[in-house]
């Protein structure tokens, strides 16, 4: 049985801050990825799928959640919008 005392307790004496940024790094640009188009794996040769995960990541773009990530990876959330904008912009015109 789990003691429920000790479930959010983590130990971890030497903490790798670059890991850290990489892996919340690796979050922004799957989400990049999706909201231009990419196609996860998993979804490939389901439409439906792909284009409700296109919808989902362009809708995370500019939330909190979103900051958030952005902060944790080292960078600046607006500077990520704004290129992001551009991106969509551009992605749009072609």
């Amino acid at each position: 049985m789990l003691d429920d005392r000790a479930a959010n307790l983590i130990e971890e004496p030497e903490i790798d801050a670059s890991a850290c940024r990489c892996l919340w790094l690796n979050v922004l640009l799957y989400q990049w990825h999706l909201s231009l188009g990419g196609t996860p794996a998993f979804n490939r040769g389901r439409p439906e799928a792909r284009a409700a995960e296109e919808r989902a990541a362009r809708a995370w773009f500019g939330t909190r959640d979103f900051a958030m990530v952005c902060a944790l990876a080292g960078l600046e959330p607006r500077a990520v919008w704004d290129r992001w904008i551009e991106q969509q912009t551009r992605g749009r015109r072609s």
